[in-house]
């Protein structure tokens, strides 16, 4: 079927099979009454170079992980992985910077940092979530202006809504949080959430501002950890499966 200019405005859909159909002209999808699930077919996902609003797909069934996928299925923007996500306050830009230039412009480790991945225009949280859901771990830099900065507390609370503190990998508990202590605060911060920070190894950067070989000490501590305690994306997802 050819749906090119097609007007569906609050049209009713329910249990509908929406394959071969390049869905990017179609008029009115986002208003579309669903009365149960609908599969939408992956050559429509590609024909529509992922042009499909987020609610009609919301209301096919699809997870919203999934929908959360779909603007990257085209050539010119593929879906971005990323191995850790930087949580920080800005007022520690100036370590969170050189640890994203060693991470992923020498070791070539892909790394989400805000300023390099948010653009003018850009919904902030919007991207914020996108890059938590396509983060294995989140390099937590902790002082006293990130544990108590309300926007990294947000950060902290989606991603363990996203994911476990930890994961078990063969015989050992795998820490999801990757902690930098930068001032000390860390140790007598009283909420919930750095206790449970406290739990994984903690890499001590105290002092980074004016010991050069501290600095580097701590950029290798993050390297190691990410690849020794490294649990990729298809793995998880093989045992999601239950193989």
């Amino acid at each position: 079927a050819n749906l090119t200019w097609a007007n569906l405005y609050d049209a009713i859909n329910g249990y509908t099979i929406w394959a071969d159909l390049d869905l990017r002209q179609v008029d009115g999808l986002e208003t579309i009454r669903h009365l149960g699930p609908s599969t939408v077919a992956v050559d429509t996902l590609y024909l529509s170079e992922g042009q499909i609003p987020p609610e009609f797909l919301r209301g096919c069934g699809l997870p919203e992980d999934f929908v959360d996928m779909v603007p990257g299925l085209t050539v010119t923007a593929p879906i971005q992985h990323f191995s850790a996500f930087i949580s920080y306050s800005h007022a520690d830009r100036d370590f969170a910077a050189p640890l994203y230039d060693y991470l992923f412009h020498r070791r070539e480790i892909p790394i989400w940092l805000d300023e390099h991945e948010i653009k003018t225009g850009d919904l902030i949280m919007h991207k914020v979530d996108q890059a938590i859901r396509r983060a294995d771990r989140v390099i937590l830099l902790c002082s006293e202006q990130s544990l108590t900065s309300w926007w990294v507390e947000e950060e902290i609370e989606r991603w363990t809504a996203k994911e476990p503190e930890s994961r078990q990998q063969g015989n050992e508990r795998v820490s999801m949080v990757i902690p930098v202590d930068l001032d000390g605060y860390v140790h007598s911060c009283d909420h919930d959430y750095a206790r449970t920070i406290l739990e994984a190894p903690v890499l001590d950067a105290r002092g980074w501002d004016t010991d050069r070989n501290k600095l580097a000490k701590v950029h290798a501590g993050v390297e190691r950890a990410l690849k020794r305690d490294e649990v990729s994306r298809s793995d998880l997802l093989r045992k999601a499966g239950g193989e």
